[in-house]
């Protein structure tokens, strides 16, 4: 199985404090990777650090430049005037957008009618979908969602999963965090329990400054 991100001797510090100390996991093609932990037991910053976002020491090593990332949503400004379609084909990184696989991930998500609706105008579960879609676009062989069930239906967040499972069958690697302990029981390949002494976390009380 190949090996799509490999992190070894970890080291993060945010805000003068150190969050993560010689950490390592890796992901496999294929594989679904969760990462758990109650707010602030570090689950964004070990995301934001294997995608480069934030300073760390040590090595991740990314064995493709085919990422898809799902940020947190309460992260985006909804208030800029642009569409849902407008939206996800911000997801191409090269200047050349092809609008027919827009439509045809907008067709997978089940959001096709929200085409030409603005971002304000979503609800949360809509908006979480058209996340996944823009992270989508490209087909990437490394997906790393942030917290992609939070604060939507039971409707959205199955939609979400199932689509999630079918590209993990199809050889996508994912990084998630979460809270659904079913879905991870159920599904995951490799827990990382973060927050406590096995995962080399550190400081217990980031919780104060937000989650991290």
């Amino acid at each position: 199985m190949n090996l799509v991100l490999d992190v070894h001797n970890l080291t993060v510090f945010r805000n003068s404090k150190k969050v993560f100390d010689n950490f390592n996991f890796q992901v496999k093609a294929g594989t679904l990777v969760t990462l758990t932990g109650s707010n602030g037991s570090g689950k964004s910053t070990l995301i934001k650090s294997v995608l480069g976002l934030i300073p760390f020491s040590g090595h991740v090593h990314r064995h493709t430049n085919e990422i898809g990332y799902l940020p947190q949503s309460h992260l985006i400004d909804r208030s800029f005037p642009v569409t849902v379609s407008e939206f996800i084909s911000f997801g191409f990184r090269s200047k050349q957008k092809d609008d027919s696989v827009v439509d045809s991930i907008m067709s997978e998500i089940s959001i096709s009618h929200l085409k030409d609706q603005l971002l304000a105008d979503l609800s949360q579960g809509e908006f979480q979908k058209v996340l996944l879609s823009r992270s989508l676009v490209e087909s990437p062989k490394l997906l790393v969602l942030d917290e992609p069930f939070s604060n939507i239906d039971e409707k959205s967040a199955e939609v979400l999963k199932e689509n999630l499972l079918k590209r993990k069958s199809s050889g996508t690697a994912i990084l998630l965090s979460i809270h659904d302990s079913n879905f991870v029981k159920s599904y995951s390949d490799q827990i990382i329990p973060l927050g406590g002494q096995k995962t080399n976390f550190v400081d217990h009380c980031l919780h104060d400054h937000g989650d991290v």
